[in-house]
């Protein structure tokens, strides 16, 4: 897949990441980068997305490539649903 003709990266990393549904934080993960803890973006995406910085076209073609496989982590805060059989009532055993 080639990277989408735009004027400039940025450009077509937004789009990527509206294409894909990434958020800030999706672009670090994928780039290797620690994301704030706060859910937020790394410094570096956060200055190519506001225009500070160019960022690389070797980066934009690493999120072109790996965006589509990207699968979001489970939130830290995410709890297991407790089901019950519907039947019985019962809690499945462990």
């Amino acid at each position: 897949m080639k990277t989408p003709k735009f004027q400039t990266t940025v450009d077509a990393l937004r789009a990527i990441m509206d294409g894909y549904g990434l958020t800030r934080g999706d672009v670090c993960r994928i780039l290797g980068l620690k994301p704030k803890p706060n859910g937020g973006s790394h410094g570096t995406v956060d200055s190519w997305l506001a225009g500070i910085n160019n960022m690389p076209r070797a980066k934009l073609e690493l999120v072109l490539l790996k965006a589509p496989s990207y699968r979001k982590p489970l939130s830290p805060r995410a709890r297991p649903l407790k089901t019950t059989h519907p039947e019985t009532g019962d809690e499945p055993s462990p």
